[in-house]
C-alpha cells in the first residue's frame, strides 16, 4: 500500500510540474485540434477512393473527384506540417521552462548536496531527462491522442462496411491487451533503469574529467 500511494504522489507532482512548464492554453489546444483533424482526415480518405481506382479507366476521368482528392491530400500535408510544427514548438517550450525551473533550484540548493550528487549526474537530470519530458508530450502524449481516435474512427467505419467481420475482430483485443500489459510494465522498468544509468555513467564521465591530473599523478587510468 505503501509502495502505492509512493507511486500516485510521484504521478501527481509529475502532472502538476508538466502543468507548470506548458505554454499557453490555446496552443496545446491548437496542437490537439490540428492532430484531430489530420486523423480525421487520413480516415476519411479511403472512403473516398475506395471506388474510384475500381471504376477509372482511359475513356473518360472524373476530373472533379480528382481535384476533390488532390485539396484533400494537400490539406491533409498542410494540416500535418503545421500540427507537427506546434507539436515541436510545443515540447521546446517545455524544455526550455523546466530547465530555468531546474538550474535556478540546483543553484538554491546547499554544499552537501553537491557532494553526495556528481557534476555529471545533475548535468544529466536537466539535459537527458528533460528531453525525455519533451519527447513524451510529442511523441506519445499528442500521437497518443490521435491514436485513440484513428482507433475509434475505423471501428465505427468497419461497422459500417460489414459488422459481423468487425465483431469477430474486436474479440482478439481483450486478449492483446492481457498481452501487452506485462510487456508495458517490463519496458517502463527498463526505461527508468536506463535514465538512472545514463546519469550514473555521466557523473563518473564528469568526475574522471575533473580530476584528471589527480588520476594521471595517481597512475589509476587502467582502474578508471
Amino acid at each position: 500500500m505503501e509502495k502505492s500511494n509512493k507511486r500516485s504522489l510521484n504521478v501527481k507532482k509529475f502532472k502538476e510540474l508538466l502543468n507548470s512548464c506548458l505554454p499557453s492554453k490555446w496552443l496545446i489546444f491548437l496542437s490537439f485540434s490540428l492532430v484531430i483533424l489530420q486523423t480525421i482526415v487520413s480516415l476519411v480518405i479511403p472512403l473516398l477512393t475506395m471506388n474510384f481506382i475500381d471504376e477509372m479507366n482511359f475513356s473518360g476521368f472524373d476530373f472533379i473527384t480528382i481535384l476533390i482528392l488532390g485539396c484533400i491530400f494537400v490539406g491533409q500535408l498542410v494540416i500535418s506540417a503545421i500540427a507537427l510544427y506546434t507539436m515541436n514548438y510545443v515540447g521546446q517550450r517545455v524544455v526550455l521552462t523546466l530547465r530555468k525551473k531546474t538550474w535556478s533550484k540546483i543553484l538554491q540548493l546547499p554544499i552537501p548536496f553537491f557532494d553526495e550528487n556528481t557534476s555529471g549526474n545533475l548535468m544529466s537530470r536537466m539535459t537527458n531527462d528533460t528531453l525525455i519530458i519533451k519527447d513524451f508530450i510529442t511523441s506519445q502524449l499528442i500521437p497518443f491522442i490521435s491514436g485513440i481516435v484513428s482507433i475509434i474512427g475505423s471501428i465505427i467505419f468497419l461497422l459500417l462496411i460489414d459488422w459481423k467481420m468487425t465483431g469477430l475482430m474486436l474479440l482478439v483485443v481483450p486478449l492483446v491487451i492481457v498481452i501487452m500489459i506485462p510487456f508495458g510494465r517490463k519496458m517502463y522498468k527498463i526505461s527508468r533503469d536506463l535514465q538512472d544509468e545514463t546519469a550514473s555513467f555521466q557523473g563518473d564521465l564528469g568526475r574522471v574529467l575533473t580530476d584528471i591530473r589527480l588520476v594521471k599523478a595517481s597512475l589509476a587510468e587502467n582502474q578508471e
